[in-house]
């Protein structure tokens, strides 16, 4: 038996959800699963507002690999609004179709990870050409990148620096950081390596513009290891010196089992030691 959130607020029957699962059948029709699980996770926010607990710690686990394993999301989007129907009339719990929608939801994106890289592209265009926003726009560069449309990548990386500082305000910092971390990469494949030093200075000083010392996520390292590679060691080691004011997760100098080599500390002192870099092993473009 799963384990939900409580929920100690009142409950609010949610909108007709018709509309939307007709639309989410559509794009499984054309492969658009991210639009799918988008859609998808619009209809578990409704339940939210409503009152209906989320899943939540080993629950929510579980439901996504669930989802993540079975790959028939017709089916799955079925089952979704059969229970949402059966919730109406008072034949189900609400935490039921949470429970359908998230399996959908994770159905959706594990199959989105598995089209080909020129279709994904393709589709990130057409959204973003249909309605543009900032978010769709990041999107179309990582598809594009993975497409290997690197000068429409570029091309697009231009246009959400601009955005960014309006867009993000106060956290715009750790944003730029990771997008200029990919523009550097994109300078390295095009062979522009004075290009690639560049983006790295411009993404250290955009972590300096954070106003708090605690990041989200991890800065960008991905452009550093790259830059170490081919022997641009005193721009790396700036690079670290910038990372080392902040704390992250996987950022600490010490562990319960010792340093942690990873850390912007340690990675600095192992180069100026002539010692070779433990840099993160999982560095991905995001």
């Amino acid at each position: 038996m799963l384990a939900l959130a409580v929920s100690t607020g009142a409950f609010a029957k949610p909108r007709d959800p018709s509309a939307v699962f007709t639309a989410i059948n559509n794009a499984i029709a054309v492969r658009d699963y991210y639009k799918a699980n988008s859609l998808l996770g619009a209809l578990t926010d409704d339940l939210v507002a409503a009152g209906v607990p989320p899943l939540t710690g080993d629950a929510a686990q579980q439901v996504m690999d669930a989802g993540q394993r079975d790959r028939d999301l017709e089916v799955l989007v079925q089952r979704a609004r059969d229970a949402w129907t059966q919730a109406t009339r008072g034949e189900r719990p609400w935490d039921d179709v949470m429970i359908r929608l998230e399996e959908a939801f994770s159905s959706a994106v594990a199959l989105n990870a598995t089209l080909p890289p020129a279709l994904r592209y393709e589709q990130a265009r057409a959204r973003y050409e249909a309605v543009p926003s900032i978010i769709l726009l990041h999107q179309l560069i990582l598809r594009a990148f993975e497409a290997g449309e690197y000068a429409v990548a570029s091309k697009y990386i231009a246009e959400e620096r601009k955005q960014i500082p309006h867009a993000y305000s106060e956290a715009a910092g750790p944003i730029l950081n990771r997008l200029e971390t990919l523009a550097g990469i994109l300078a390295l494949k095009d062979g522009n390596l004075a290009g690639a030093i560049q983006a790295l200075k411009r993404s250290g000083d955009a972590l300096k513009q954070h106003p708090e010392r605690r990041l989200q996520q991890p800065p960008g390292m991905l452009l550093a290891k790259q830059l170490y590679k081919v022997g641009q060691v005193a721009a790396v080691v700036d690079y670290l010196d910038v990372c080392a004011q902040f704390e992250y997760p996987g950022g600490e100098e010490y562990t319960d089992i010792g340093p942690n080599r990873s850390s912007p500390a340690h990675l600095k002192a192992d180069i100026l030691a002539g010692v070779s870099p433990q840099f993160p092993a999982t560095l991905v473009i995001d």
